[in-house]
This record gives C-alpha cells, structure tokens and sequence, in this order.
C-alpha cells in the first residue's frame, strides 16, 4: 500500500554549512515546505530570511513549538544534536538529524527512546544528501519498519539513491550518500 504524498512543513535548526547544503534541494522538492530557521547567528537568521523568506527564530525551543512545523531538521554542531532531538521529539515533531547521529553510544540510544516515547520519527542524514546529482532510474521505497539503512558504496560517485521514506507522508531525500533510518518499533 501507497501512502499518498503530503506537504511535510520543516524547521531547520542550525544553518550553518550542512543546513546551508540542504536547503536548496529542500525547497526544490513540491512535497517539502521550508516554514523556518533557527540559529543563535542574527547574520545567518538575515540571510535565511533574505533567501527563502521563511520565519526565524534565535532558539530551537521557539522554532518547535510553531504550530505550523511538523519536521525538524536538526544541523547544530554534533555535541547539541542528541538535546536537541529529544526537545524536537518532546514537542511532538518528527526529526531529521546530520551525522554523526551522536557522539556516543549512550545519547543515540536516548534519542531513539525519545522518538520511541514520544511517537515521532528520526531520521539520521548527512548533508550530501543535498548533492545535485540525481539518477533518473534509482529508486527504493520503504516503510518505517522496513528500512534500517542504504548508502552507496562511494560518496565520490557520479550516482547516488533516491529513497521515499513514509515519513508521515512521502518524503523524498534524494542522491543520499548515507542514511540511517531510526522508527519506532510499534509503527
């Protein structure tokens, strides 16, 4: 069974270099909608706004409690990604989180459990996935309790998977390097 597409409305939190690499093919994509930004740099937060006309916000906290976001795309440096997806997860939002997941064992185990208690999904990506180069024939679609990871074996390829995630609706995340995909067991 198909689940049919929806418009998935995302938050990015951190827009420096790997937010920076995501965005545009974010907004290339019809089903995503880019509803905002967050960053502590009001130089970066103007040059968002200035690009892609969308909200800012200088917190994560007040970017997640917009009613109008449903995923998070969490870009922060690696030592504030796992407080980060457990503030996402709490706030009923679905994550999307750059590699490293974590910088340890102990935090991606809380961060699974929170997308656990919490009924949401975390996905781990890393910001090639935003790379230009897209093959016409490559595609794989798989559900949540299915798909655990999919990479390529070189990051340097002239090709790279395109993969539909059921993310609450399809979400595509197209020419990834790497993924790893995190559901919760009861999906």
């Amino acid at each position: 069974m198909t689940t049919p597409a929806r418009t998935l409305n995302v938050g990015v939190v951190g827009l420096g270099l790997a937010a920076a690499s995501v965005m545009p093919a974010m907004v290339a994509m019809p089903p995503v909608n880019l509803v905002a930004g967050a960053d502590i740099n009001p130089r970066a937060l103007q040059a968002f706004k200035t690009k892609y006309a969308a909200k800012t916000y200088t917190s994560i906290e007040t970017l997640c409690d917009d009613p109008d976001i449903d995923t998070v795309w969490i870009a922060t440096p690696n030592t504030f990604h796992c407080p980060h997806v457990i503030l996402a997860a709490e706030r009923g939002k679905h994550v999307i989180v750059e590699k490293p997941m974590a910088i340890s064992l102990a935090e991606a185990e809380r961060m699974i459990e929170a997308a656990e208690r919490y009924g949401v999904q975390l996905l781990c990506g890393g910001s090639r996935s935003a790379s230009a180069v897209v093959p016409s024939d490559t595609t794989t679609t798989a559900y949540p309790s299915e798909m655990r990871s999919c990479s390529s074996n070189s990051q340097f390829a002239a090709w790279s998977s395109t993969i539909k995630i059921d993310f609450a609706g399809i979400f595509d995340l197209f020419s990834l390097a790497s993924v790893d995909f995190v559901s919760p067991s009861k999906l």
